[in-house]
């Protein structure tokens, strides 16, 4: 094992010296304790994402001692740019550091000491030394800073004032992904949308200050089923005028008449889907943050680079889309240490089936060679072939015409029979 780093002092009787192994690549581990497969190096995988937060990962940090005294003690601390080795940082109302290891580390050889990331930005801004948290609630909230994380020596009978000696590990924590990119459109294709933006915003949620389109490494794209709306109404009621027979007393000519009558008149049932998703906003109203599980479940499309301005979407996972189902449709930017930024506003499209030009064309009774028109005898090539466009464009926008209408027909005629 190498050192990267090893600090000690003079004592009258030794010296005392911490060191931390493979300080540039500190192994992750779970929430369990079992080792994690980082992210590749293009996403600064020693530094701490959005995910690893989410996912409760812990920092292993092994510590190698030597020339400790019987009844000193060693504690965990993490700063933003102070020194933890002064008293009055880490106590009183002012102090700027928070620990990070509950007890005291145990004087050995070596120790391994195992320090969620949680508690290493839990007093980051907007959160604070004084009132640290380290819940999940930290997660998304922390746009690049440089923790640095002070295992601090005190010597026997000092009683917890200033550390004589101290080993410093800074960790990189990042949790805020890009802004989304704005001008966010969908077109149709068959069993496929094709996703459009007109600008890469690039910087972070701070207005780019430490991003730019530097920080942004690609685009994901995101497709929901919208799901369709059912609302019935009550009919009118049917009424009709029935006569009135004349009785055989003397008022019968007053009698005489009709009477209206009427009947209930059934219900309507109407079917609707409002561009939407349950599942792109969470149920407080904010904006979603996509996690690895959300990735999972919705994302439907991806580019990497921070130029691309258009995906086309044909499934979501391994789930081709459909034709005739409306999509919810939102995008977000991924930056370098591999977060997802808040997702966009939503659009909606439908894939349909789409009829080749040519084959309206030969479906209808013509020919064409090798996309050519073929000319007779009679006219010039080139107005024949004027003409056969002309023909295959009128016949196009008549077969057009005729599945609208049948669709049409189809669904009044599903309208008349729930009346029924």
């Amino acid at each position: 094992m190498t050192l990267s780093a090893v600090i000690g002092f003079a004592h009258p009787a030794r010296a005392q010296s911490i060191g931390v192994v493979n300080e540039a690549s500190l192994p992750r581990l779970d929430k369990d304790g079992k080792n994690v497969q980082k992210r590749p190096q293009t996403l600064t995988p020693e530094g701490v994402s959005f995910q690893d937060c989410i996912d409760d990962q812990q920092i292993l940090f092994t510590l190698q001692m030597s020339g400790f005294e019987a009844n000193a003690s060693i504690q965990a601390w993490a700063t933003i740019g102070q020194d933890c080795k002064v008293q009055t940082a880490r106590g009183g109302g002012n102090k700027t550091c928070w620990q990070v290891y509950d007890s005291d580390i145990p004087l050995a050889t070596v120790a391994d000491i195992r320090i969620p990331v949680r508690k290493i930005m839990a007093g980051v801004t907007p959160n604070s030394a004084t009132t640290p948290v380290s819940d999940e609630s930290v997660c998304g909230k922390i746009n690049l800073a440089n923790v640095s994380v002070q295992f601090l020596y005190f010597p026997p009978g000092s009683g917890g004032g200033t550390a004589s000696m101290d080993k410093s590990v800074t960790v990189t924590v990042d949790t805020v992904g890009p802004l989304p990119p704005s001008g966010l459109r969908a077109l149709p294709g068959d069993t496929r949308i094709k996703v459009e933006w007109t600008n890469i915003s690039g910087g972070s949620a701070d207005g780019g200050a430490t991003g730019g389109l530097t920080e942004l490494t690609g685009i994901k794209v995101y497709c929901d089923p919208v799901s369709a709306q059912t609302t019935t109404t009550p009919n009118a009621p049917i009424c009709h005028d029935e006569p009135i027979d004349a009785g055989p007393d003397a008022d019968a000519s007053v009698d005489a008449g009709t009477v209206e009558v009427c009947e209930d008149g059934g219900t309507s049932t109407s079917t609707s889907t409002e561009c939407g998703s349950a599942n792109f906003v969470n149920p407080d109203g904010s904006k979603i943050i996509p996690t690895a599980e959300f990735n999972s479940k919705h994302e439907c499309g991806s580019i990497t680079g921070n130029t691309g301005t258009s995906v086309t979407a044909s499934a979501v996972g391994k789930t081709p889309l459909v034709n005739g189902t409306t999509y919810a449709v939102a995008v977000a930017a991924t930056d370098r240490f591999g977060n997802v930024g808040e997702l966009s506003s939503v659009v909606c499209e439908t894939p349909e089936t789409t009829t080749d030009f040519w084959d309206d064309y030969r479906k209808a009774g013509g020919r064409a060679g090798d996309g050519c028109a073929t000319a007779g005898g009679g006219a010039p090539l080139a107005s024949t072939a004027v003409l056969g466009v002309g023909v295959t464009l009128a016949l196009s926008s008549i077969f057009r015409f005729r599945r609208r209408r049948k669709a049409a027909l189809d669904k009044s005629q599903q309208s008349e029979g729930s009346r029924r």
